[in-house]
């Protein structure tokens, strides 16, 4: 519910910049609001790849909805219909997740033992440190492809938004909050100075308990998205 107030709020500035004139208090009080929904969202994806049953329905269901709400996005945040400069979050969404699950597919393959050879390095701690060094070259290079990806896109985030994606997929997976929460905090200043509001959702986060609980059940998320940004744009094209 936070996450979607947050995103709500941010849009309203961003669409309606007729009513809120850009460069005013209220304006920059909302869109620095607004900053900390793309974290919240991000987590939850997050929390929902560990979770799902279906990886498969979760990644279509993903990509299905950021195509129906890129029209919509276009319209709240740049008053047309067709606008290749930006993409909506959910691509960037989609990018990411689709990253975990690579990543996590060449692990299981590398740790396959029926993929051992003649030939292979013998000693089990030699071939456990040789399996283990491969395992995060691939990973960091799949990581990496996917955010040039979005970098190309030019989805919202960017890269920004995978290297945040991948870093709360490493505090899920090694329940570490004091070096990813200083690698999320630093992803996060390095986007610029209205973006250090975002460090406000890092406690929330903290605090989540990690199962899938509220935080976690995000399908209300599918509908919210695309309808208040559908709102937003005829707003913006039609009334303001």
């Amino acid at each position: 519910m936070i996450a979607a107030v947050s995103m709500v709020i941010d849009h309203t500035a961003m669409a309606l910049a007729v009513v809120i004139p850009r460069g005013s208090a209220a304006y920059f009080a909302m869109r620095a609001l607004g900053r900390i929904a793309a974290p919240l969202f991000f987590w939850m994806l997050v929390q929902g790849y560990h979770h799902t049953s279906d990886i498969r329905k979760y990644m279509l269901r993903l990509i299905v909805f950021a195509f129906v709400s890129e029209i919509p996005f276009n319209m709240a945040a740049r008053g047309t219909i067709r606008y290749a400069g930006h993409q909506n979050i959910l691509f960037t969404m989609a990018i990411g997740l689709a990253a975990l699950w690579a990543a996590d597919a060449v692990s299981r393959k590398l740790r396959d033992p029926a993929r051992e050879r003649p030939g292979a390095v013998s000693s089990g701690a030699g071939r456990a440190a040789f399996t283990a060094a491969a395992e995060w070259v691939l990973r960091i290079s799949i990581y990496a492809a996917a955010g040039l990806l979005a970098w190309v896109l030019k989805t919202d985030y960017k890269f920004w938004g995978i290297a945040l994606i991948v870093v709360f997929s490493l505090i899920k997976r090694y329940n570490d909050w004091r070096w990813g929460g200083f690698a999320a905090a630093l992803i996060l200043v390095l986007q610029g100075w209205l973006e250090m509001f975002a460090l406000a959702a890092l406690p929330l986060l903290y605090l989540n308990t990690g199962e899938r609980g509220r935080l976690g059940r995000a399908r209300w998320f599918y509908l919210v998205y695309p309808g208040h940004l559908l709102l937003l744009g005829l707003l913006r094209m039609f009334v303001f």
